[in-house]
């Protein structure tokens, strides 16, 4: 969700994007139904802000600047890195460098 979000903002220049639930379904294959479990608890963190909701299931959307706002240590672990970097640029990064730069398992 993040990575989306990042890509409709940083990647084209722009504070915040209008993302509809469709739209995070489709880039994460995933049923919108789905997508709201997996968004909400990105909102109650204040990683991800929506600032505005609009019709048909569209939010205003930003991943949240105040890093020291965020209520996930994995996140925090990143910043500064080069996983960071890459993401504020909108190079590519696979799932593998994010989690090993996050220090996050893949083995659960």
């Amino acid at each position: 969700m993040c990575l989306h979000i990042f890509d409709r903002t940083y990647g084209q220049n722009v504070n915040a994007a209008p993302i509809s639930l469709n739209e995070f379904a489709a880039y994460k294959k995933i049923d919108p139904a789905e997508v709201k479990e997996e968004l909400q608890p990105l909102i109650d963190r204040k990683i991800v802000l929506c600032l505005d909701k609009r019709p048909n299931s569209i939010g205003i959307y930003k991943v949240n600047p105040d890093i020291t706002q965020w209520d996930d240590k994995n996140l925090q672990n990143i910043y500064g890195t080069e996983v960071w970097r890459k993401l504020l640029s909108n190079q590519h990064i696979d799932k593998e460098e994010y989690e090993r730069q996050a220090g996050i398992s893949s083995e659960e």
